[in-house]
Order: C-alpha cells, then sequence, then structure tokens
C-alpha cells in the first residue's frame, strides 16, 4: 500500500514539474510571422492559416495577438491575484480574443473554420 501511495505522490510531483516547465517554455516562445506561437497555443491560429486570410485580416490578427499576448502577461505577472482570479481573468481574455478574431472573418472563412475544427474532434 505503502508503494502505491509512493507512486501516486511521485507521478503528481513530476506533472508538476512538467507543467511548470512547459508553461515557461510557452511564455518564451517567440512570433515567427506575427500568428505563430508555442505548440500550446497553436490551435485556432494554425487553423486560420488555412482559410485563406487576406492580407488585412493577417494585420488585424497579429494586432489582436499582440495585445492578447501583452495583457496575458500583465495577468500572468500581477502578483495581487489569487490562482483562482489569474485563471478567470485569463479565460475572460481567451474568450474575448476568440470573439475578436471570429469578428474579423467572412462567412464563408467561418465555416471553413467551422468544418476545420469539426475534422480535427
Amino acid at each position: 500500500m505503502k508503494k502505491i501511495i509512493l507512486a501516486v505522490v511521485l507521478c503528481f510531483g513530476m506533472i508538476g514539474f512538467t507543467q511548470a516547465q512547459s508553461t515557461d517554455t510557452a511564455n518564451t516562445a517567440t512570433s515567427n510571422q506575427g500568428f505563430k506561437e508555442g505548440k500550446a497555443k497553436e490551435g485556432m491560429f494554425k487553423k486560420l492559416q488555412n482559410v485563406n486570410l487576406t492580407p488585412d485580416q493577417k494585420k488585424k490578427l497579429v494586432e489582436y495577438k499582440k495585445s492578447a499576448k501583452e495583457k496575458e502577461d500583465a495577468i500572468n505577472n500581477n502578483k495581487n491575484l489569487t490562482p483562482e482570479q489569474r485563471d478567470a481573468q485569463l479565460m475572460e481574455l481567451r474568450k474575448q480574443t476568440k470573439k475578436n478574431i471570429i469578428s474579423i472573418l467572412t462567412p464563408e472563412q467561418k465555416q471553413k473554420l467551422m468544418e476545420e475544427r469539426k475534422g480535427k474532434k
């Protein structure tokens, strides 16, 4: 029984350590074309590359991503927030960023994005 408990504790410790490392690497990922980041955040932005964005849409997308990244960094660096407050603010930021991004798409692009998302699930 002690061995099982020890194994469980070690597993959770390794998971926590791994997550801490992946968070650090995701935060230090640099943007190549303005909408490519670390693997943890590629999902929607990678799919958007397949919907034939116009140059104006790409410019707006880069602006939205840059703004979101600055806000995310500010939230993560705010030591006055509890973990729950930080998570709630990050969740709200992600929702707002997604709304902003969807708002620049044409109906055809939105349809194509939805098809991409359904295809991945």
